[in-house]
């Protein structure tokens, strides 16, 4: 019982934490690893759902000039039972700051792509607002005509006025 209730604990701080709300269809799911690293979601049949940490693409810094730029990015992917990938959704974003005074998000942009032809992706959407890039989509998985899974993505990345994303 105390097992069950620190799982759940766990797995609710986690996805709180990540920001990426996950649905399986009568597959519950715990966590195995969970940290700045990366988070791992583990299904009953054997398949995880991997978060990336943020990775850096460009970081364009001079304290000469007013305006910095940083590119970042961060990864949702899907492996089976047996480590195979089956789905990858990536999210970019561009912010500019002022160092020490603001941030924007000039740009946002997501990839997806699907390894299984048994997954299905929808509503793929990158938005930035403010300081802000979201990233959006929902990947279904079908066994003869079966839903057997669903993952909502919603993931975000913000940039502090020090160029610093998380």
């Amino acid at each position: 019982m105390k097992k069950t209730i620190l799982s759940a604990f766990v797995l609710s701080i986690a996805l709180l934490t990540s920001n990426i709300p996950v649905h399986a269809a009568t597959q519950p799911h715990f966590i195995i690893q969970a940290g700045s690293e990366e988070t791992v979601i583990a299904f009953n049949d054997g398949s995880q759902l991997i978060i990336s940490p943020i990775y850096e693409s460009k970081n364009h810094f001079n304290m000469k000039v007013i305006t910095n730029t940083v590119t970042k990015s961060r990864e949702v992917y899907f492996q089976d039972p047996n480590g195979n990938l089956e789905w990858k959704y990536t999210l970019t974003a561009v912010f500019s700051y002022n160092y020490g005074i603001s941030s924007t998000c000039t740009d946002a942009s997501f990839t997806q792509t699907i390894y299984s032809d048994q997954w299905i992706f929808s509503d793929g959407s990158a938005t930035k607002s403010g300081n802000t890039a979201y990233g959006k989509g929902h990947y279904t998985k079908k066994d003869w005509f079966v839903e057997v899974k669903n993952i909502d993505i919603d993931i975000s990345l913000t940039c502090d006025s020090y160029g610093n994303v998380k």
